[in-house]
């Protein structure tokens, strides 16, 4: 294993603006090299990000300096509530420190932190441009997880919507929809989230990593209690993003179905997918339609200079593919979920 003999792996200091500056240039440089299409953060949002107080999960942060140049950084999620044999790992390195061991040695300062914490899998997440072809040989990220140990769990496509959708093709989507879905409700609304749908909502969103297809990792169901939430919206905030969320009630009044996207009002205005979910024995009343056509049509209406929305959808959900590609997604590249037992 090559070791970084001219480099410096530290601990970022959070509570230092220049240092989150140097942290966050360090990964957007990177990852702008690999892919245009880079899931990139402000500024603000980094700084916001990395101060946030959260109780379902410790972060582990990480940067490589060779001299005054941070050249390296990296991440690691200890998740706290459920998934508590597992670290989310990340490692980000400019492209003239790269082939200099850089990147294992931030790795491997995370590997052992998640070590010392009793974590037997790391889980990564990469992404390369969709002409780069689906097995990623091309990719410098790719190369360096199978360098390093890591597997494929299983292939995403990212996709993207460009704003704002034709509203022919809304009220077509809506119409088409709503013959298969009497007696349910939608209940749409931007920021927080009502207090008293806190349970199902929270039910809903801890199941979306287990409901939707999984490779060879199959992660634990995700407790998000009310904590959990507020924490995430009060985030959202600091960080200048909006979310809008819709959801789906059965007849009997339960939460059965959900989905979200998040504006980044410092980012571009970009919108971001987040979760979609109906429950499985809800499914087949074109709920997933109805749920993000909805949402789509209230993001664009609140925020009509939005450029496109990103989402990413396993290779292997025909059913999400199909509701999007009748929306008019696009792919643009794609993504990896890894896996390597400690």
């Amino acid at each position: 294993m090559l070791a970084c003999v001219t480099c410096l792996i530290e601990e970022l200091d959070v509570s230092s603006d220049a240092a989150i500056e140097a942290f966050h240039t360090a990964r957007n440089r990177a990852e702008e090299q690999d892919f245009a299409f880079h899931t990139s953060y402000s500024l603000p949002e980094t700084i916001a990000m990395l101060r946030s107080s959260q109780h379902a999960a410790r972060r582990v942060l990480r940067q490589a300096r060779i001299g005054d140049a941070v050249v390296g950084v990296g991440a690691a999620m200890l998740p706290l509530l459920d998934n508590t044999a597992t670290a989310d790992v990340g490692i980000a390195v400019v492209p003239e420190a790269r082939r200099q061991g850089v990147g294992r040695a931030l790795l491997e300062s995370l590997l052992s932190e998640s070590r010392a914490a009793d974590r037997t899998r790391a889980i990564a997440w990469l992404q390369w441009p969709y002409d780069g072809g689906r097995d990623g040989s091309t990719s410098p990220g790719m190369q360096f997880a199978a360098a390093t140990g890591f597997h494929v769990s299983q292939l995403e496509v990212q996709r993207v919507l460009d704003l704002p959708v034709p509203i022919d093709v809304l009220d077509t989507l809506t119409a088409q929809a709503a013959t298969h879905h009497a007696g349910y409700t939608f209940r749409t609304w931007t920021g927080a989230a009502p207090q008293e749908i806190l349970p199902g909502y929270g039910r809903l969103i801890g199941a979306v990593e287990t409901e939707a297809p999984t490779g060879e990792h199959v992660p634990e169901v995700e407790v998000w209690d009310e904590q959990r939430i507020r924490e995430q919206e009060a985030e959202l905030e600091q960080q200048g993003r909006t979310r809008i969320t819709t959801l789906a009630v059965a007849p009997d009044g339960e939460p059965v179905g959900y989905t979200d996207l998040v504006h980044a009002a410092t980012d571009g205005g970009r919108v971001y997918q987040w979760g979609t979910l109906v429950d499985r024995d809800h499914r087949g009343h074109r709920l997933g339609t109805a749920l993000k056509v909805r949402t789509a049509r209230a993001m664009q209406e609140a925020f009509p200079d939005a450029p496109y929305v990103r989402t990413w959808n396993a290779e292997s959900n025909a059913p999400m593919i199909a509701v999007n590609d009748a929306m008019g997604f696009r792919p643009v590249g794609w993504a990896a979920e890894l896996y390597r037992d400690l």
